[in-house]
This record gives C-alpha cells, structure tokens and sequence, in this order.
C-alpha cells in the first residue's frame, strides 16, 4: 500500500498492479490522458459502472465521481462496490453523498476543492460587470437591431460587495473585485488575525444581516449545511436595496425560491 495526500489526511490506496478505479463512462478515457501527461505513479485502470451494466467489481477500492455522475450514480455505486476504501469526488460540494454510509464503511472521502475556483471567481466579476452594465439590456437591442444608449450604466468603483464565504472562491474573487474600486466585505464563520488579500473589513456570521442594506452586491459562497440553507430569506431579501444584485454560486438552497420570486415580482432586487 502507498499514502497518497489528499484533503490534508494520508489516504492509503492498494498498489496491486493494476490499481482499479471505477468510474462513470468516460473514466477510462481521463485516465489514459493522464497516463500520458505523466501524472500516474502506479499502474492504474478504470472500470465504468452503468446502471445494470453487469461489470465484475471485485477488486476495486477506489471511486471517482467526475463529469455529469449523479449523486444516483453515487449511491448505486457505493452500493455495489463492498471492498470501496476511497471515493474522490471532483466536485466541492459533498452534501449529496451518503455520507453516513461511507462513514460507518471508514470509507475515505475527499472532494476536488479549488478545481473550479478561478472560474466561478472570474464569473462573479462578470455578473458584477453584466449587472452593472445593463449587459442584458444591451444584447437584447442589438437582437432587435435597436441602439437606445440611454440607460445610465454604474461604475463598480465605489460599490459595496458583501461576500458570503471567504473560502477558495471567495478569497480569488476579493482582490479581483478589490482591483475594480469595489469594497469587499467578507463574511466568515471564525476572526482571522489579518485581513485577507483585497477585503476591507471582515464580519462576523452572526452580523451579516446587518450589512445587507449598504451591499450594492450580495454573493453566496458558502456550502450548503442546516446553517445556510435558505439562509437568504424573505427576511434578508427585504433588507437589500432594491437596486441590489444578488450572485449565487452556491448551491440553490442556500436562497428561498418563493421569497426570491416574490422579490422579483414585486421589482425588487437590480
């Protein structure tokens, strides 16, 4: 057996040649590209699991959840592979695994945290941009073939960003937005002894609320848990300003729909 790092914790896979690894269809074809950059230390071979599929798991410790795996596919998979010591998910979230299960199993898990941070960090400062802009507005005229430069467009210096999560993404995204004019105030569970890179003021998660009403944009950054979930509200929604932009690249629950649909309709919120 070798350790391997991941998550912080050594996660001790079996090095009998070849490693198996089950996967979703396609698993086969990431690992051979990464054979071929180089990145495998051992030899390794993936196994697909398809619903039904009828393939031999004897054998395999390893799972990876990559590309469009349900949390379905997870559950079956979990379930049909008994000898399963380690399932690595490419995603963040984890809150869709049978976490229980896996835990009563002493089955490592670890998550792709940081996989997709830039991305969604260079997506939020679009949306900023897009609302800023009226970017809709604009596509939509010139659809029509229309040109009407009248709507005033803001300017994102000056604005007030209240970033929910100083995580991975929230932490790329504070002096990308710091770098535009834009006052980032970062909302996070625990005091830090300094002030991370591009935040200008740090809140506490009990005090959030209190700086809706100056936020010219609300970003969710958080995972889902029982504390955030549906922790933007009716209450919450209604403390923002109405010219406000909310940006979630979080999870969905982290909002209440029908409070957001009733913000919506009565014009708040943009």
């Amino acid at each position: 057996r070798r350790g391997v790092q991941a998550d912080r914790k050594a996660v001790t896979v079996p090095v009998r040649a070849p490693v198996l690894v089950a996967g979703p269809p396609g698993v086969e074809d990431r690992l051979a590209a990464m054979r071929a950059r180089g990145a495998l230390k051992v030899d390794v071979k993936g196994v697909t699991l398809e619903p039904g599929g009828g393939v031999d798991v004897g054998g395999i410790h390893i799972l990876w959840r990559q590309g469009r795996a349900t949390n379905r596919w997870v559950r079956t998979a979990v379930e049909e592979l008994s000898e399963l010591e380690w399932l690595h998910s490419d995603f963040v979230g984890i809150d869709g695994l049978p976490l229980v299960d896996l835990a009563q199993r002493g089955v490592v898990v670890t998550n792709g945290a940081g996989n997709y941070s830039r991305p969604m960090a260079e997506w939020i400062i679009l949306a900023m941009l897009a609302a800023a802009k009226h970017l809709p507005h604009f596509v939509h005229q010139s659809d029509a073939g229309v040109w009407d430069p009248s709507p005033e467009l803001a300017e994102l210096s000056g604005s007030v960003a209240l970033l929910l999560g100083l995580g991975s993404v929230g932490t790329l995204v504070a002096p990308m937005a710091a770098a535009l004019g834009v006052e980032v105030r970062g909302v996070a569970r625990a005091r830090r002894p300094g002030l991370p890179a591009g935040v200008s003021s740090l809140v506490g998660a009990d005090e959030w609320r209190l700086h809706l009403h100056a936020a010219d944009f609300v970003i969710c950054a958080l995972p889902l848990t029982p504390e955030t979930e549906r922790m933007i509200d009716a209450s919450a929604l209604g403390s923002m300003k109405d010219t406000a932009w909310l940006i979630n690249v979080a999870r969905g629950e982290l909002i209440d729909e029908q409070a957001l649909v009733s913000a919506l309709d009565r014009g708040a919120l943009g």
